[in-house]
C-alpha cells in the first residue's frame, strides 16, 4: 500500500504534468537569495491564515458586531408557538410548503383559520433559520473581509505591471514571486479556507452547493496558480472576484438597518460592479489570456488545461448568479420591491409579519415569558 501512495505522490508531482517540455522543478529554485520562487509547502500556512481569521471574527462579532446590532434593534431571537401536533405533522410532511388544498384540509381538523394556519407555518419555518443577529453579525463580517481584502489587493497590484497589460502575465515565465503576492495569496487563501469551515453553520441558501463548488474551485486554483507559477493572472482573478462582494455585503448590512435608499444604492452599485468584472473584464482578460496569450509564450502542459477547465467552471457560476442578480432587477422594476432573496432559503419574515396576533392572540418573543396559543376560530 506504501508503495502504492509513493507511486501516485510520485505521478501527481511529475515535472511532465506541471510543466512544459524541457522544464523541471529544479528551474524554479534560485541560488540568489532576493529571487524567490514560490514553493508548495510555503503556501499551506493559509490553513492557520484560516483558523485565525475564525478568532477574528469571533472576537469582532463580540466585541463590534453584537453591539452594533443592538444599536439597529436587529432582533436577537425567534417568535415562538406552542406545539400544535396537527399542523406539526403537516409541516415535516411537506417541509414546511404546504400546497393550498391541505392548508383548506388541516384548518378544518384543527378548526383554524386558513390565515392562522398560514401564519403558524411561516412562523414554524423560521424555528430551522438562523435570527436576524446571527445574519446580521454574518454579512458584517463578509463586509470587513472582502473591503479589508479589496483594499489589500488595489495596495498590492497598483505598480504591478500585469494589472493593465495581460501579455505579463506569462512574460519571462516562471517569474519570481514578489513577497507582497505571497502575503495577498496566503491571506486570500486563509479567507476561502474560513469559508470552508464555516459553510455548514452560516446562512444555507438556495445556491449553497454551487457556492461550496466555488470555493473548492478557486482554491485548487490558487494552489494550481501558486504551484505553476501563475501567480500574476491568479492575483489579478483575486482582485476582480473582490470588487464586488463588498457592495453586496454593504447592500445587506444597510437593508437589516432599513436605510432602503442607501440600501437600494448598494445593490445598484453591486450589480454594476458585478456584471463589469464578471461578465466583462474576466471573460475577455483573464480567461482569454489564459487560453490563447499563454501559447504565445508557454508551450502546453497537463496543469494548464486544468487551470482552463476551473476558470471556465467560474465563469459558468458567473453567468448562473448573474442570472440570480437579473431576476431581482426585474422585480426590483417591476413591483418597486424586492419580496425575497432569490438565492435565499430564509424566509427573513420581518417581525410585522410573524409577530402578527393569531385568532386574536398575540404571538410573543422568546425571550418573553409564555407561549403563542392558539384559540379555536369562532362558529
Amino acid at each position: 500500500m506504501e508503495g502504492v501512495l509513493l507511486k501516485v505522490y510520485n505521478y501527481c508531482w511529475d515535472s511532465s504534468i506541471w510543466f512544459p517540455e524541457g522544464m523541471k522543478w529544479s528551474d524554479l529554485e534560485s541560488k540568489d537569495p532576493n529571487i524567490y520562487f514560490g514553493k508548495p509547502k510555503d503556501i499551506h500556512w493559509c490553513v492557520v491564515v484560516g483558523m485565525i481569521l475564525l478568532v477574528v471574527r469571533f472576537v469582532c462579532e463580540i466585541v463590534l458586531l453584537r453591539p452594533m446590532g443592538r444599536y439597529f434593534k436587529i432582533k436577537e431571537s425567534k417568535p415562538q408557538l406552542s406545539p400544535n401536533e396537527s399542523l406539526e405533522v403537516a409541516f415535516n410532511q411537506y417541509k414546511g410548503r404546504l400546497p393550498e388544498i391541505e392548508i383548506e384540509k388541516i384548518s378544518k381538523q384543527t378548526d383554524m383559520r386558513e390565515l392562522d394556519v398560514i401564519k403558524w407555518l411561516s412562523i414554524r419555518r423560521n424555528q430551522n433559520n438562523p435570527t436576524s443577529m446571527f445574519k446580521f453579525c454574518e454579512v458584517c463580517w463578509h463586509f470587513i473581509l472582502y473591503v479589508s481584502l479589496f483594499i489589500f489587493g488595489i495596495v498590492v497590484m497598483k505598480n504591478k505591471p500585469w494589472l493593465w497589460n495581460s501579455q505579463h502575465f506569462w512574460k519571462d515565465w516562471p517569474q519570481p514571486t514578489d513577497n507582497d503576492i505571497y502575503w495577498y495569496y496566503l491571506i486570500e487563501m486563509g479567507a476561502y479556507w474560513s469559508f470552508l469551515f464555516t459553510i455548514f453553520i452560516d446562512t444555507k441558501r438556495k445556491d449553497f452547493y454551487e457556492m461550496t463548488i466555488h470555493h473548492f474551485a478557486t482554491l485548487t486554483l490558487l494552489y494550481l496558480s501558486w504551484c505553476a507559477s501563475f501567480t500574476r493572472v491568479g492575483s489579478y482573478i483575486l482582485l476582480l472576484h473582490d470588487a464586488a462582494d463588498g457592495w453586496l455585503a454593504s447592500a445587506k448590512i444597510t437593508n437589516y438597518c432599513k436605510y432602503t435608499k442607501l440600501c437600494e444604492f448598494c445593490f445598484a452599485m453591486f450589480a454594476l460592479v458585478w456584471i463589469v468584472t464578471r461578465l466583462g473584464i474576466y471573460p475577455y482578460v483573464p480567461l482569454y489570456s489564459v487560453i490563447v496569450e499563454i501559447h504565445e509564450h508557454i508551450g502546453h502542459f497537463p496543469i494548464h488545461k486544468i487551470f482552463v477547465v476551473l476558470l471556465v467552471l467560474l465563469q459558468l457560476l458567473h453567468i448562473m448568479w448573474t442570472y440570480y442578480l437579473l431576476k431581482v432587477i426585474v422585480q426590483k422594476c417591476q413591483t418597486g420591491e424586492v419580496k425575497k432573496d432569490a438565492r435565499s432559503d430564509s424566509d427573513d419574515t420581518d417581525s410585522s409579519d410573524t409577530e402578527q396576533p393569531i385568532n386574536g392572540v398575540p404571538v410573543h418573543n422568546s425571550k418573553n415569558k409564555g407561549d403563542a396559543q392558539l384559540t379555536r376560530k369562532s362558529n
